[in-house]
């Protein structure tokens, strides 16, 4: 009988490494991803193109996108939502973005950071470790 690796599928999560604001949130997600639930990849890389086309660029360059192990794009708020489930210490604030009407606030509020993401970081004068 053969022997199967059982390892759960990861999400990817898209991010904008030109923005200071988003990779320290990456870095900090990084830090909370305790169970390696996880690949971060900046959106400028080839991989993106190449291994999820679903995740266009014109989207990225927007918002946030995490990419389910299936498949599915979620993007912006939904996708931050996601990670929160996955991650120890903000499950419960994954949880609450469940709650209805939740997102009316959320979706709003994560496109105004994610219009003024670069006056909230500034540039990125460090990069992330990839």
């Amino acid at each position: 009988m053969p022997t199967e690796t059982l390892s759960r599928p990861r999400w990817v999560v898209i991010y904008d490494d030109t923005c200071g604001f988003c990779t320290r949130s990456v870095r900090l997600g990084r830090a909370l991803d305790w169970l390696r639930r996880f690949d971060w990849l900046p959106r400028s890389s080839p991989r993106v193109l190449e291994q999820y086309p679903q995740a266009h660029p014109d989207q990225t360059e927007r918002r946030m996108a995490a990419i389910a192990p299936d498949g599915g794009l979620r993007l912006g708020f939904y996708a931050v939502r996601e990670i929160w489930l996955r991650e120890p210490l903000l499950f419960l604030g994954g949880l609450v973005m469940w709650l209805p009407l939740v997102d009316r606030l959320g979706v709003p509020a994560y496109d105004w950071v994610a219009r003024n993401r670069h006056r909230l970081g500034g540039s990125n004068a460090c990069q992330v470790r990839r």
